[in-house]
């Protein structure tokens, strides 16, 4: 089974969505300048289709410019999620401002604009309902309401929007009609979604090709045959009496955190994405199975996150696990084959928030200190490198002046966080103005994107 077309490489996501902060109130302007020397071409150590490279004059970077420009009028906001090659942020007045790719209408403006762009950064309002959470596909966007209703835009090609049409995308946001109850947790990755609502009852839809909806189905041909263009549930019949607190959305595998701690998984599992010691190439599994955690010991996970191929799980003694993929050292283990099982990621401090990218992971410790590891092809790690690292080094923090970061996000091959005063920072592969700058360039270390 091969991959969704047009690009689908995969992304998400979600972040700092564990984290007790209080919510920002407090204008933004938009900041847009590069810092010098973050372009060039050059080889990389790393492969896979972290987004775009090589020496093509279409991937070229223009020279970096330090010129600053601004653009008023944006406010501060708690939650910030990144596709592949698009970003989104929710304000405090409930609004969605977003940047990046918009070729298939994944910020919701209402055009198809071919151009990547950030002048200005769009604002997605629905009829005046404040949006409180969002999720990011590939080339899609998810926004969770005041009211426990999805709403969805951008690419459809399988589904994705969930909004049962064969309409191949959509530039104004959808409501999910046929989602069931009052949707409390959403999530996105890829070309599939899936929804928590307050029953307790998760759904999926979108991209079946390796049984990641979790119904016990499959897709039978490459194509949208036996994918699911609107909500189907989840069969979570194993968890017993267990509740769902915590979802995350892979490439082709998706996976649940329930209230006793465990983690189930379920789609592809050619690299050990399941978790519990099996994989192999063509494996997946159609229904959820469950994770082998008995390397927590006495702990248990509270939250999950999925990149492309690879778990991480973060537990209650601030310990950080993982598995999956490990091509180019996203596991932060050390080494370079995959596991099959999950294991520790050594760091001197406990860890409090996590994001993954597509071959990257992030995370965020007690002190402050923001960790990074895995491909690192366009600065994504931001430790002023274009080295794969197998194990975590610290993220260049110099430029936010000591100021505290509250959320992160990882996109295909780039990464973005949210300070305490309400600026927001991103680094990594900028070609199409995901990380919010209007230079072609790669960042290699945090640079402004939205500005007191």
């Amino acid at each position: 089974m091969m991959p969704p077309s047009s690009g689908f490489f995969d992304r998400h996501q979600f972040s700092g969505k564990h984290m007790q902060q209080p919510l920002l109130k407090m204008t933004l302007a938009l900041w847009i300048f590069a810092l010098s020397g973050c372009g060039g071409g050059g080889s990389d150590t790393g492969t896979g289709n972290g987004g775009a490279g090589g020496n093509t004059s279409e991937n070229q970077p223009t020279p970096p410019t330090n010129l600053p420009i601004k653009i008023k009028g944006l406010v501060a906001g708690s939650r910030i999620s990144s596709g592949d090659q698009h970003s989104a942020l929710i304000a405090m007045a409930g609004q969605i401002h977003s940047w990046g790719n918009n070729q298939h209408g994944q910020r919701g403006t209402g055009s198809f604009l071919l151009s990547d762009s950030i002048t200005p950064p769009s604002v997605v309002s629905i009829s005046g309902m404040p949006l409180t959470e969002l999720a990011t596909g590939s080339a899609s966007t998810l926004a969770l309401d005041n009211n426990g209703s999805i709403w969805s835009w951008g690419l459809n090609e399988h589904g994705q929007l969930g909004v049962d049409s064969l309409t191949y995308e959509f530039n104004t946001p959808q409501r999910i009609a046929a989602m069931p109850g009052r949707v409390t947790r959403i999530a996105a990755r890829s070309a599939n979604g899936m929804a928590l609502n307050d029953k307790g009852e998760l759904f999926a839809w979108g991209w079946n090709g390796w049984g990641q909806i979790g119904d016990g189905t499959k897709s039978a041909t490459i194509g949208r045959v036996g994918d699911k263009l609107k909500p189907a549930l989840v069969k979570t019949g194993p968890l017993g009496t267990a509740s769902i607190v915590d979802i995350a959305q892979g490439w082709a595998t998706a996976a649940l955190l329930d209230s006793a701690g465990r983690i189930w998984t379920w789609g592809y599992n050619e690299h050990g994405e399941i978790g519990n010691g099996t994989g192999g190439r063509g494996e997946y599994e159609l229904l959820p199975r469950l994770a082998d955690t008995s390397a927590l010991a006495d702990a248990h996970a509270i939250n999950i996150e999925f990149g492309r191929y690879h778990g991480l799980a973060l537990d209650s003694t601030g310990r950080l696990w993982s598995w999956g993929w490990n091509n180019v050292g996203q596991l932060g283990t050390g080494k370079i084959s995959d596991s099959k099982s999950i294991e520790q990621v050594q760091l001197p401090e406990r860890i409090t928030t996590l994001a993954a990218g597509a071959q990257h992971s992030l995370a965020l410790d007690t002190k402050g200190t923001l960790w990074a590891w895995g491909q690192n092809d366009f600065y994504q790690l931001g430790d002023g490198t274009r080295i794969d690292r197998r194990l975590p080094v610290r993220v260049d923090l110099s430029a936010l002046g000591g100021r505290e970061i509250v959320a992160l996000s990882a996109g295909d091959d780039f990464s973005m966080v949210l300070d305490d005063s309400g600026r927001v920072w991103g680094w990594g592969n900028n070609l199409r103005a995901q990380v919010g700058n209007t230079a072609r360039a790669y960042f290699k270390s945090p640079v402004f994107v939205l500005e007191k």
